[in-house]
């Protein structure tokens, strides 16, 4: 499996400021200072140093999660999954998950993050780091709070699938078959 890591960074984050004024300022008790860059998350506003910012998370940002949620999907039902089925082999190519068809089965606990995880992913296979047999064409989300590495198992292995909608695959529910009299 070819993934290639992508490290979470302050920029993607709606809680950094950066002030622009000319003169110091004041945010929530703190003295701002011109082209710096603060994290609001805190109750008090805490200084990003430059290397922060642009290169990575802080260990020590509120919206990490420890241990990570790995989340793993499969088809709502037998009809979406047959219908998953019959195009791939109409199509004679796999194609990508829809998440109207998915609803959660499944979540656990990771102690790796995100990022780490998919460093691991290069090398191990995915089912020795999860623990858990997966099936063909489950989805596996691995959550830490700042990123999301959504995965998509195929029969060449696994792929990232970056369009998949996992927050609209969680407000599915799995349909019960019907008994028939």
């Amino acid at each position: 499996m070819k993934i290639r890591p992508k490290v979470p960074v302050c920029t993607d984050c709606n809680h950094v400021f950066e002030y622009r004024g000319r003169n110091p300022g004041q945010l929530g008790g703190v003295v701002v200072q011109f082209g710096e860059a603060y994290c609001t998350k805190k109750k008090k506003p805490c200084l990003l140093k430059r290397w922060h910012k642009m290169l990575r998370v802080p260990d020590w940002c509120k919206k990490r999660i420890r241990p990570s949620m790995v989340r793993i999907y499969d088809f709502a039902s037998t009809e979406s999954w047959l219908m998953h089925e019959n195009l791939c082999k109409s199509l004679g190519r796999e194609i990508g998950p829809t998440a109207s068809r998915y609803t959660l089965s499944e979540v656990r606990q990771l102690d790796l993050d995100a990022y780490a995880f998919q460093k691991q992913a290069r090398t191990t296979p995915v089912e020795d780091i999860l623990n858990v047999h997966l099936g063909l064409h489950q989805v596996v989300e691995v959550f830490d709070g700042v990123q999301s590495v959504i995965l998509y198992k195929t029969l060449d292995g696994y792929i990232p699938a970056p369009s998949f909608d996992a927050e609209r695959a969680r407000q599915n529910r799995r349909e019960q078959k019907k008994a028939s009299a």
